[in-house]
């Protein structure tokens, strides 16, 4: 998924719980509105492998990428994971008041400029997965991944 199809993740996410939970979830299922999901509370699991080399380059980028997260309204916390075994493999974490903050600084033309640096030191697009926290979350998961699927597990029993 490029830069440019990430665009919206917050939308598709919406469009396609909302799609879901019509279809395929049982009937007690709390269809969660747009307006809801505009305020929960989300989390944003992005995973990057780095060309070997770049990884100096890289944390630096995202460094400067959290940072500026950072001053956005609606930001709460984020951090950087390292493949202890792997240390091309990325994992960031940012957390977000709201899934309306974290579409604003999606939108943001700076976010852009830095995720474009970013995107030029990796090996393959990075995926992206979406989270909200549990005491927002529907009864099915919403994850985004290569192919902008949406995954949802089995209702519970």
């Amino acid at each position: 998924m490029s830069t440019h199809d990430r665009k919206g993740l917050g939308a598709l996410l919406r469009r396609n719980v909302a799609s879901h939970v019509q279809r395929e979830a049982p009937i007690a299922v709390k269809v969660f509105k747009h307006a809801e999901l505009a305020e929960a509370a989300v989390t944003l699991m992005t995973e990057r492998t780095v060309i070997p080399g770049e990884e100096d380059a890289l944390r630096k980028l995202l460094r400067e990428l959290r940072a500026k997260a950072a001053q956005q309204r609606g930001y709460v916390a984020g951090q950087t994971k390292i493949d202890a075994l792997s240390p091309i493999h990325f994992i960031t974490l940012s957390n977000w008041a709201s899934m309306a903050a974290w579409e604003s600084w999606e939108n943001d033309p700076e976010r852009d400029e830095i995720i474009g640096r970013i995107n030029a030191l990796l090996q393959e697009e990075p995926t992206t997965g979406l989270w909200l926290h549990d005491e927002a979350v529907p009864p099915v998961a919403l994850r985004v991944g290569a192919g902008d699927h949406i995954q949802s597990p089995a209702p519970a029993e």
